[in-house]
């Protein structure tokens, strides 16, 4: 009896996703065997959390922990599993699978009994930092200014599309504002005087 797991997923996974670890239970000889002999634990790590598992129904049933199989396995025969799981803690959790076959198989090779399937979980991505341009230019009376803001994420990756932007603009430094709602970039009208700075600060986290 051969086990073998592996990831559905890309190598690395955000929590709040979900993703399937895929195992293959093959009967590599020298006999047929019964279903009902064998067993598979799956004892999942710390950083998901187990929501499904499917095998064929003619083939044993699955729940958290782990499957029982049933009907026959000839030589040759595979029967193939998946186990849903969600990334819940970031980590790099090591899934360690094991086939069990009882005292009625012959299983010349236990060392192919087991097998693990490894991935990375990150932090789910959340706005972190708003970044808005220019800052601190110069504009004289009645110039026009346009700002555009970029949102990012913990990773330094641009979101801009992903979240919504609302300016709140200070009219009390004589401000006022031109095109307003969900978009990037704004345009602006000056009536303070020549020479005056206009400072444009980060807005901050969210």
């Amino acid at each position: 009896i051969k086990l073998t797991a592996s990831v559905v997923s890309p190598a690395t996974i955000y929590t709040g996703k979900t993703f399937t670890y895929n195992l293959v239970v093959t009967n590599l000889g020298p006999s047929p065997v019964l279903g009902t002999s064998i067993s598979v634990s799956d004892i999942l790590p710390p950083e998901v959390r187990y929501l499904d598992s499917a095998i064929a129904s003619e083939n044993g049933s699955c729940g958290a922990g782990g499957c029982t199989l049933a009907g026959t396995l000839n030589v040759g025969d595979k029967v193939a599993i998946t186990i849903t799981v969600m990334a819940v803690n970031p980590g790099s959790p090591v899934n360690t699978v094991t086939v069990n076959p009882d005292s009625t198989i012959v299983d010349p090779n236990l060392s192919n009994n087991h097998d693990s399937a490894s991935v990375t979980i990150l932090e789910a991505p959340y706005l972190n930092n708003i970044i808005v341009s220019p800052d601190g230019k110069i504009i004289g009376y009645n110039d026009h200014l346009s700002l555009t803001a970029r949102a990012f994420d913990q990773y330094a990756n641009d979101i801009t599309s992903q979240v919504t932007l609302v300016w709140d603009v200070d009219h009390r430094a004589g401000i006022s504002l031109l095109v307003a709602g969900a978009q990037s970039t704004f345009s602006v009208i000056s009536a303070i005087p020549d020479y005056e700075t206009f400072t444009v600060t980060e807005i901050g986290r969210a």
